[in-house]
């Protein structure tokens, strides 16, 4: 029966008929997902241009009389830690050793650590003078240390403009301070940098970099619409002020993880927010390990569950992007299996077909070219490197990962909420 199909004379317009919907697929795929790729890019240069005109104009008030002139503003810079010597011994000279113009100091909220990180800290105050720490008290029990270590931290900062960043980062440059204070503006309430994993060029990098990447464009195109869709938990900046006056992480104190994120999502306007793209303001993270990695991948799902409401348009519009994107691969290999078949059978190359073929195939180079090409300036922005056909073997497997994710999700569901907590908000 196949056979009197393959030979049919309506064969013809079927597979007509099956290019026309691959070519609509690529049509939308690119308009629900493909043409937000190059936001990065596009938000980088506008970074670029404002700190060449930021530098521009500071330059001509510094010549300026003192009681005229404006300087950069004080800056504090907190680093919650927990038993992450190692990683404060390599990240701490890289910021204390900032170039600033301003004034800054960096405040280590030490979340009752066991190791060898009182003596580091004691050891840097004596070369830094610019380095504090504040202690979690040791009676803390119904709070989750890491919010209260940040909560602390930013309380005790003697700015207005707190930076926050992990043990496990750290900036590229000695200008990453200086770039990042030129968008503390008079409007704006929250920042967020654009930070990654760095590369070993192993599987398992090139995966949780791109993932990372994903979901900052995720939030790039939510924030085009007029949505803060959540924040990563290192890398961003808040007026102490407003911090305060929301509560500071508030509305997570039943979860612990996910407190940046729900924080900009309930309480930062856009016009109040800022996202920064470029390489100048970038942290580089240390790869953690696999398992870390994994239990990272079920609290971002669980984060992305409790943002309720309109922020879920962005996040089902990408799923169904990855649904067309795998109707357009099965759609290719149903065309060409079936004029695999025919060519077996007949031995010879029919000269009617050479035009629907080509059309196949420039929609198959289309389909592999145009996502890495629109993805690859702001990979560039953003100082990562340009995965090409990795691409496209991740979005083939990415449904398969993300029902992983929700399994295990689900495995540990019990773990994401603080009972002790919930009894006392009961009482």
């Amino acid at each position: 029966m196949l056979m009197d199909f393959l030979f049919s004379d309506s064969i013809y317009w079927w597979l007509g008929g099956l290019l026309l919907w691959m070519a609509l697929v690529l049509v939308c795929l690119y308009l629900i997902r493909w043409r937000y790729f190059p936001l990065a890019h596009k938000y980088a240069g506008w970074q670029r241009e404002a700190q060449v005109i930021e530098v521009a104009t500071h330059s001509a008030l510094y010549n300026l009389p003192p009681a005229k002139a404006t300087v950069y503003p004080f800056v504090t810079i907190v680093v919650p830690a927990r038993n992450q010597v190692v990683h404060l011994e390599r990240l701490l000279p890289c910021l204390l050793e900032q170039k600033y113009a301003g004034r800054f100091e960096v405040i280590v909220s030490d979340q009752l650590s066991t190791d060898e990180t009182d003596e580091l800290l004691q050891r840097l105050q004596v070369q830094y003078r610019s380095l504090r720490v504040t202690h979690v008290p040791q009676s803390s029990r119904h709070i989750e240390l890491r919010k209260l270590a940040i909560s602390l931290g930013i309380k005790a900062a003697h700015s207005e403009w707190v930076i926050v960043v992990n043990p496990e980062t750290k900036p590229n440059n000695d200008r990453w301070l200086q770039h990042f204070a030129e968008h503390f503006l008079p409007e704006i309430n929250f920042i967020e940098a654009y930070y990654n994993y760095e590369s070993n060029g192993s599987q398992r990098a090139r995966r949780a970099i791109l993932e990372r990447i994903y979901a900052f464009t995720n939030r790039l195109e939510a924030y085009e619409e007029g949505i803060v869709l959540g924040s990563e938990m290192s890398n961003y900046a808040v007026r102490r002020s407003w911090f305060l006056e929301q509560r500071g992480f508030a509305d997570s104190l039943l979860l612990p993880f996910g407190e940046e994120a729900l924080l900009a999502f309930h309480h930062v306007p856009p016009e109040c927010c800022t996202m920064l793209c470029s390489e100048d303001t970038r942290l580089t993270e240390q790869l953690p390990t696999v398992g870390v990695l994994k239990m990272r991948r079920v609290m971002d799902a669980e984060v992305k569950r409790r943002l309720r409401g309109v922020s879920w348009r962005t996040s089902y519009r990408w799923k169904f992007a990855t649904m067309l994107f795998h109707l357009f691969a099965l759609s290719f290999v149903t065309y060409a299996l079936l004029r695999t078949l025919q060519l077996i059978q007949t031995a010879t190359y029919d000269l009617n077909w050479i035009y629907l073929d080509l059309i196949a195939l420039l929609l198959f180079g289309i389909f592999l070219f145009l996502p890495a090409y629109c993805l690859r300036r702001s990979l560039q922005a953003l100082g990562e490197a340009t995965y090409g056909p990795y691409l496209f073997f991740y979005e083939c497997f990415r449904p398969w990962y993300s029902l992983g994710v929700s399994i295990q999700r689900f495995l540990h569901r019990k773990e994401f909420v603080r009972k002790y907590l919930c009894q006392a908000v009961e009482r």
